[in-house]
């Protein structure tokens, strides 16, 4: 099982731009996805921020998560990204 600290050092070596060829976060890109739910009209925009964000010594791409239903807020949250040495990346905290 690999240390946190070995893990670390790998993804921030890597993490300074997300290229992830399903998921690439390039800051000013932002998507929009819609969907009709039981509960009525769900809109999610993801923003991709320029600014980063150590979290647990990860250098991590700062992404801006809005969810309205119904035109509702019901959520917005700022979400960290990084990207470890295989290319895959996700969520690495929320706020």
């Amino acid at each position: 099982m690999p240390r946190w600290s070995d893990l670390a050092g790998s993804i921030v070596r890597l993490a300074v731009t997300i290229d992830n060829l399903f998921f690439p976060l390039q800051p000013g890109a932002s998507y929009r996805y819609e969907a009709v739910t039981d509960d009525g009209l769900e809109r999610t925009q993801v923003e991709m921020l320029a600014e980063r964000r150590e979290v647990m010594g990860i250098s991590a791409t700062v992404v801006r998560d809005t969810v309205t239903l119904d035109s509702e807020l019901v959520e917005d949250t700022h979400d960290w990204y990084a990207q470890d040495p295989a290319g895959m990346s996700g969520t690495w905290a929320r706020m």
